[in-house]
């Protein structure tokens, strides 16, 4: 009796195990037939900035010199990289023309000119607005204040400049936080304990040119059953990210960048300018308490400080649409959608008339023989 309900037991748990197994195969051919699916038709392309854009160890990407891309941008919009790194159909003679005042326009991918033609960016057209300007453009997609302060003193004081604009939207601060854009290494400042920048994570690990498909689709794995139970040890044996800061620590790493700024410029003589760029979320979306903490902190260490944000929504509706792109990778003038060329021409136009209310530069931009920061 005891052996029958034994064996009848032991079938009876072959079949429970059968069963399962069943269910394990159907679950998995189901979850590899929905990652197949998404392989197929959810992989992301290349990005277009894979063309123009190379590994930095110091800075974390960069541009790639002597690169043309005709209608990068669309018909008649064309990207140019000069040999020496930077956005620009020409190369830059180590000090500025006789007569003429050399400014930089650093700063993210609204400085770049993203969307836009060469001669279209709002730092090409300043320079046909004040003719006494010659301008360089150090604009980098997706950088944040650090990287554009770290790219400004390793590369940017060799163009001897007499203006240095520095160039930021809200979003850029968010950025020091973290050591990874997207799925690319970044360098970290900190402020050290006598309040000096320090640079971590460098060299850049470079994690954007190592499996780029693998990095670029990584979402298309979470079709997988099996990725998402490992969620937890993926997790725990993912490197630590960079510390999360406060508001206030926030604030005094970015006073801390626009100090050593100022320092940078003292020492080349060039007069320093805080531009404050207007994404689309500034009108939609308000967020004054920051900017306001970021331009006082500018103000109280005399570092001239230019606003854009409350002449862009002074202007109507409509008009303001305007000024911005719509792009199929951020949804309809989204916050992180560029400045088109309207925008980029509306730009230029207001930091001319900033600039000319500015007493360190409005004399010399009239006058030959003056110069900001006391060149002659």
């Amino acid at each position: 009796m005891l052996a029958r309900i034994g064996r009848a037991a032991g079938r009876a748990l072959s079949l429970l195990l059968r069963g399962l197994l069943v269910l394990v195969v159907i679950e998995g051919t189901a979850s590899l037939v929905g990652f197949a699916l998404a392989v197929a038709e959810g992989q992301r392309p290349p990005e277009k900035e894979r063309l123009h854009m190379r590994y930095d160890p110091e800075l974390g990407w960069a541009h790639v010199p002597d690169t043309r891309l005709e209608g990068f941008y669309g018909p008649g919009r064309h990207l140019t990289i000069n040999a020496q790194g930077i956005r620009g159909k020409r190369v830059y003679a180590p000090q500025p023309p006789e007569g003429r005042l050399r400014a930089i326009c650093a700063g993210d991918a609204f400085t770049l000119g993203t969307g836009v033609d060469d001669d279209d960016t709002w730092c090409a057209l300043l320079e046909r607005l004040e003719p006494r300007l010659e301008t360089v453009n150090l604009g980098q997609g997706g950088y944040g204040l650090d990287q554009a302060y770290l790219w400004v003193r390793r590369d940017g004081v060799a163009f001897d400049p007499d203006l240095l604009l520095f160039a930021f939207v809200r979003d850029d601060f968010g950025r020091m936080e973290k050591d990874t854009y997207h799925h690319y290494g970044k360098p970290v400042l900190r402020l050290g304990a006598d309040r000096s920048l320090e640079i971590h994570n460098v060299p850049v690990p470079n994690t954007g040119e190592r499996m780029p498909w693998l990095v670029r689709n990584a979402p298309l794995f979470e079709q997988l059953r099996i990725v998402r139970l490992a969620r937890p040890a993926i997790r725990a044996l993912r490197p630590r990210a960079a510390s999360r800061l406060t508001v206030g620590e926030l604030a005094e790493l970015s006073a801390g960048v626009f100090e050593a700024l100022q320092r940078l410029s003292d020492q080349q003589a060039a007069t320093l300018v805080l531009l404050y760029l207007p994404t689309y979320d500034d009108y939609e979306q308000p967020g004054d308490v920051w900017r306001n903490r970021i331009g006082r902190e500018a103000r109280e260490r005399g570092i001239a400080f230019v606003d854009l944000v409350d002449e862009m929504r002074a202007l109507p509706r409509s008009e303001v649409a305007n000024l911005y792109a719509p792009d199929d990778a951020f949804g309809p003038r989204s916050g992180e959608a560029p400045l088109s060329e309207a925008g980029n021409a509306w730009v230029a136009e207001a930091l001319r008339a900033h600039l000319r209310r500015l007493p360190e530069l409005a004399i010399a931009l009239d006058d030959p023989s003056p110069e900001p920061g006391g060149r002659t």
